[in-house]
């Protein structure tokens, strides 16, 4: 568990800004923690799968944040996350 953590905290934190809302995920499972936040893998609805946080977790996070204008779904800035 430890070393997928480690392994996806490396590539999340260079940053990017990814749709993290839940309304797009399914079979979520926790699979860790780093620095306090708890860490997921999941299935998106449309297909795939990802790791990372829900939006709902990290939105006491200054600008980690923001709510997408076209789609309305959340988008969590994973380098505000993991920068701090």
């Amino acid at each position: 568990e430890q070393q997928a953590t480690q392994g996806m905290m490396s590539g999340l934190a260079g940053g990017a800004m990814m749709f993290s809302d839940e309304r797009l995920k399914k079979n979520i499972r926790k699979i860790g923690t780093h620095k306090g936040i708890n860490l997921y893998a999941w299935d998106w609805i449309f297909g795939g799968s990802a790791t990372g946080v829900l939006a709902g977790e990290v939105r006491h996070i200054p600008s980690a944040v923001f709510r997408d204008p076209h789609s309305g779904y959340d988008m969590v800035d994973y380098g505000v996350i993991y920068g701090r």
